[in-house]
């Protein structure tokens, strides 16, 4: 990128060139893709479409700022904005999500502790209608059903 900027490759000494363009943009973007290539176990690595993807934004970062300091230094406020937004944002979103699961959390348990008390009063019923009607008929043999019917059920199966 140094011998970009030179006499050499520019029109004029010290002018900003295509070359050093191209030089600063693939320096941006490698810098980009080894930051995302991580050693740890992650499902987002770089890929051919996010290297061209990269490669644009950084070309049109580096058609603003052309090898000035000063935008460079531009540029690098606008990313601690972006940080110490991040920083600060993102815990109380977090906080903001963990209530709001709580409080789901919350209601579904209420609907399962009703569910399950209607049920148990649903089981209780037909406990005692079946006590009912087995105290009405007399002796019975297995669930609901006289002996003869059980008998009977099982002579049709022979």
């Amino acid at each position: 990128m140094y011998f970009a900027k030179s006499t050499t490759y520019s029109e004029t000494p010290g002018e900003w060139s295509k070359l050093f363009w191209t030089g600063e943009v693939l320096v941006m973007t490698m810098f980009c893709l080894n930051t995302v290539a991580s050693k740890e176990i992650s499902s987002f690595r770089p890929t051919l479409v996010l290297g061209i993807a990269c490669y644009i934004f950084f070309g049109l970062i580096g058609l603003y700022i052309r090898g000035k300091g000063w935008r460079y230094l531009t540029f690098l406020a606008i990313e601690l904005g972006c940080a110490l937004v991040a920083v600060l944002v993102f815990p109380i979103m977090e906080m903001i999500m963990e209530t709001l699961v709580d409080e789901k959390m919350k209601k579904v348990g209420e609907r399962v502790r009703l569910y399950s008390k209607v049920m148990e009063e649903n089981y209780q019923n037909q406990l005692e209608q079946m006590e009912k009607k087995l105290s009405k008929g007399g002796a019975v043999s297995g669930v609901g059903g006289s002996a003869d019917g059980a008998r009977m059920k099982h002579d049709e199966l022979d």
